[in-house]
């Protein structure tokens, strides 16, 4: 995030009224020679002890010693950071040239506002919601953060409402000394969007609501995007309730269910939409149990991430839905990575992802997975032919009108290639049916039959160095 420029910065502190600004929340500082006097809000204060000084446009409480400029005043008075006490004064002032740093429109403004003076915390939180996701399509931080992910993706936000809490929340609030600001921020607290220190819960979080079947906002998940910032993952106090992408449980006898939400997401805007995820390793709740009977789901595809928690989570899950007559299929990656990272890492992504699909194992004794058996499923996974043939329809493309002439000569066992002076000779290809390791026998030979021939995973750089340099010195 760009640092905020410093004659920005001295701009605010010299033309924003600090006195204006504090009579505008409705306090009245009684005069004194050239400075003001009030009771000191920030303490409990029986005579005023807050002075504020026009001419520096400082204040300073000589009881508890709280100073500083408007900026320090606002954070104070509005728990926010220095970034989004700037952007609040900015909203909130007349300084020309310089637009707010967290920018949302009007438009959301007024509708949160209106939302949260009803006492319906329902009402509150698709009011932040909204709030959130208009935030989350003017940061270019934020959407740049989706996009390091594969997920920066217009509809994905749009049809799931993708927000981003950018610290502003409480800035368009009503000052919280009044009795509505009091009132805003009891139902916000008690819906959970604020903690009980009036901070956000969610400050600095790409937010994902839960809607259920009829757009109730039954829980949000938040996740972090700043690199040294903890926890990673936030939810709405209280337990999990609802499940993401109701939508994905229709009209399929095959759901897709991930670890986690993103990686969900990732499946999404790669076109495989009947998918969900439970709320991290132990997060599989009634409420998905319940969507899987009411729609009538016969099989449940296990995308949890490929490491020893994903790995327990997953046969325990797979036993508890095997009782209901589930029939379930772990969907494998290479080890230690999630649908996330598999996607990020291999290209093209969606065909990359239909052959995790296809290849997915039954469970617990389940019968093999019949893709074709699902229209909704199998119109979305090509079904990809294995390496050996791919290699096999490549060197097709490239042969010449005489077959002969070909540098590349695939059988049903070997690929063979001359080039350089050099013959290259590759066996074990076929046998490759993970797509973690690309394991091969290979022989190179020079015109006068020096050669050397070895085993090596051509996944592995050490192993791909160890050959090159046995190979030379050979």
């Amino acid at each position: 995030m760009s640092r905020i420029p410093d004659d920005q910065i001295t701009k605010i502190k010299q033309t924003v009224s600090l006195l204006n600004w504090i009579e505008s929340e409705g306090y009245e500082p009684k005069k004194e020679g050239n400075d003001y006097v009030m009771s000191c809000i920030f303490h409990n204060d029986k005579t005023p002890s807050l002075k504020i000084t026009p001419r520096k446009n400082l204040y300073h409480c000589f009881g508890c010693g709280a100073s500083g400029s408007i900026i320090d005043w606002v954070m104070k008075t509005q728990s926010l950071d220095f970034r989004a006490a700037v952007a609040h004064i900015e909203q909130h002032s007349k300084i020309a040239n310089h637009p707010p740093q967290a920018t949302t429109t009007p438009t959301a403004q007024s509708s949160l506002v209106a939302n949260i003076t009803h006492s319906d915390q329902q009402t509150a939180l698709q009011g932040v919601v909204d709030y959130y996701h208009t935030c989350l399509k003017n940061n270019p931080e934020a959407l740049a953060y989706l996009e390091t992910r594969g997920i920066n993706d217009s509809e994905l936000i749009n049809t799931f409402q993708l927000g981003y809490s950018n610290k502003s929340l409480t800035s368009i609030l009503a000052a919280k000394h009044t009795k509505t600001g009091k009132q805003q921020r009891q139902l916000l607290q008690a819906s959970g969007a604020l903690k009980p220190s009036g901070y956000e819960h969610f400050a600095g979080c790409i937010v994902v609501p839960i809607h259920d079947v009829d757009t109730t906002v039954c829980g949000i998940y938040g996740r972090r995007i700043q690199k040294y910032s903890d926890p990673k993952h936030l939810y709405l106090p209280g337990s999990h309730a609802g499940v993401w992408n109701p939508a994905g449980f229709h009209n399929t006898k095959i759901l897709i269910l991930c670890e986690a939400l993103i990686d969900a997401m990732t499946f999404w805007v790669n076109g495989f939409k009947h998918v969900t995820a439970s709320y991290g390793t132990s997060g599989f709740i009634d409420d998905h149990l319940n969507h899987l009977k009411i729609n009538a789901i016969k099989n449940v595809l296990i995308a949890y991430d490929r490491d020893k928690a994903g790995n327990e989570a997953a046969n325990q899950l797979a036993e508890k839905l095997s009782k209901e007559n589930i029939h379930c299929y772990r969907i494998n990656f290479p080890k230690n990575m999630d649908v996330n990272d598999f996607a990020l890492q291999m290209a093209p992504t969606k065909k990359s992802l239909a052959l995790v699909i296809e290849k997915a194992e039954p469970m617990l004794g389940a019968p093999p997975l019949t893709l074709s058996n699902d229209h909704a499923v199998e119109t979305q996974v090509s079904t990809l032919p294995s390496l050996a043939a791919k290699v096999a329809e490549s060197a097709a493309e490239q042969r010449h009108p005489n077959a002969e002439s070909s540098p590349l000569t695939v059988t049903d066992t070997d690929v063979s290639l001359t080039c350089g002076g050099r013959y290259y000779r590759v066996r074990g290809l076929q046998n490759n049916t993970r797509l973690d390791q690309l394991k091969i026998n290979l022989l190179v030979k020079r015109n006068d039959e020096t050669h050397y021939i070895d085993h090596l995973d051509l996944y592995q750089a050490k192993a791909r160095k160890h050959y090159i340099s046995s190979a030379a010195e050979e």
